[in-house]
């Protein structure tokens, strides 16, 4: 809200439910203090919120769609949202004449160059500073959860220690994701060292300038939202990707 003030936009009203979470003396006070009506709404009738309602329910079936594409462990439904929420914004939209609530917001287009699949695999860059010896890994395998908030960059979470890490060099490998078991045991903490079980990651082409087929490794690509999927890959060639590289994926 500060941010938005700040550069100049003026909020007149603030509608929500009768929740705890936003009828209270804090959020009282700041609405006070930037002279913004409070318009809570009856209990039981979210039809006098219904913009707001409208879009959680468009929001929750595109997280539902992203996840079960990559399957994901229910428990990092947050991070997809926000990963779905960001995907909006950047997405074009009557409403705005054509134009993304990004750049209606900012007044200058989004940089879409750096979105990838959510739920693929990411390598993490490790700096020299870091490495012990010359022959310490290079690349810590991720999973790509959404852009980072801090600094430009990617918030994943890292395969080996289950811990979530904010990166920005990073190479992906948008055919591939990892097991929900694994996930599961990972965040856990139950892994105890196991092989990272890769598995394919259903995505679809999207039109390019001149309408061909966008090749793979290329960025044009995004999660496969519709009922026919192309993959990039398949179990087979996965299979034999982790032969090569002695049970590892490689980027």
């Amino acid at each position: 809200m500060s941010e938005l003030l700040a550069q100049g936009h003026r909020i007149k009203k603030f509608t929500s439910d009768g929740g705890g979470e936003f009828l209270n003396n804090a959020l009282k006070g700041l609405l006070k203090l930037y002279g913004i009506k409070l318009v809570p709404t009856h209990s039981y009738t979210p039809e006098e919120n219904a913009l707001v309602e409208k879009l959680n329910g468009v929001l929750v079936n595109k997280v539902r769609v992203t996840m079960h594409a990559a399957d994901l462990p229910l428990k990092l439904w947050p991070e997809v949202l926000q990963y779905v929420v960001d995907i909006d914004n950047m997405t074009t939209t009557r409403a705005l004449n054509g134009k993304t609530p990004s750049e209606k917001l900012f007044g200058k287009k989004p940089d879409t160059s750096k979105i990838r699949v959510c739920g693929c695999v990411g390598f993490v860059c490790v700096q020299k500073q870091v490495c012990k010896h010359k022959l310490s890994p290079k690349a810590n395998p991720a999973l790509l959860l959404v852009f980072a908030r801090s600094a430009p960059g990617y918030r994943l979470l890292h395969l080996r220690t289950g811990k979530i890490v904010e990166a920005r060099d990073v190479q992906f490998r948008e055919d591939a994701t990892v097991s929900s078991k694994y996930l599961n045991k990972l965040l856990l903490g139950r892994h105890h060292g196991e092989n990272i079980p890769y598995a394919p990651l259903p995505v679809e082409y999207i039109a390019t300038g001149n309408t061909t087929r966008t090749a793979p490794g290329e960025r044009h690509r995004r999660v496969a939202m519709s009922r026919k999927w192309t993959k990039f890959t398949t179990p087979e060639r996965l299979d034999m990707v982790r032969y090569q590289h002695m049970g590892q994926l490689s980027p």
